[in-house]
């Protein structure tokens, strides 16, 4: 499955005017960021959303209620972290998510991760990185986003079977990482379905 990147770098003033007239109302979105970061990763997935579905119009994208966006019968999910914004297009409900490698995110391990979890992280940046994307991959592929309890998300069966059964249902998850110069990044992909391995792109 293909995962969609753009480096904020690559934000350059053609594509803050392609989303501008191409997808207005993202465009409108990612003025309300006070940051230029943030405004730069805003129009990033927004440039590849425009990437990831060809003749995409802005009346064409809708949100559910809690801000998902979805086009039509196209399932697809952005995220962003650090300097890099992710998409992912794929053949039913699916959910992504990037989180750069920062120890300052330990602080919520134990307000995101049951007992067993925190046992397996034992205060390791990494392992925690990784079973937060999961976490997050897949409250956004239930839709529901942080508002789901992320306890009740046990993501120590991927480890072994590479899906989670959660709420009576069962995801299939994949994860992967990437570096940029002393930064790395977690990348994990949720769907109903089983897919193939992620390949960045």
């Amino acid at each position: 499955m293909n995962v969609y990147l753009i480096n904020i770098k690559d934000v350059t003033k053609d594509v803050i005017e392609e989303v501008k007239q191409k997808l207005p109302s993202r465009y409108q979105k990612a003025l309300r960021y006070k940051l230029e970061k943030d405004f730069k990763l805003s129009i990033g997935v927004s440039y590849l959303i425009i990437k990831a579905i060809p003749n995409i119009k802005d009346d064409d994208l809708s949100y559910d209620d809690n801000g998902k966006p979805y086009c039509k019968n196209i399932y697809f999910n952005v995220s962003h972290s650090g300097s890099y914004g992710v998409l992912v297009k794929g053949t039913s409900q699916i959910g992504i998510d990037i989180e750069k490698v920062d120890f300052k995110h330990l602080a919520v391990v134990n307000k995101v991760c049951n007992d067993e979890e925190i046992e397996f992280i034992n205060n390791s940046i990494e392992r925690f990185c990784e079973i937060w994307t999961i976490k997050e991959s897949i409250s956004k592929t239930t839709g529901k986003g942080l508002k789901e309890n992320f306890k009740d998300i046990n993501t120590l069966f991927y480890f072994e079977k590479q899906k989670i059964l959660f709420d009576g249902n069962t995801y299939f998850v994949k994860t992967t990482t990437f570096k940029d110069k002393n930064d790395k990044y977690y990348i994990s992909v949720t769907q109903n379905n089983d897919f193939d391995g992620i390949k960045v792109i």
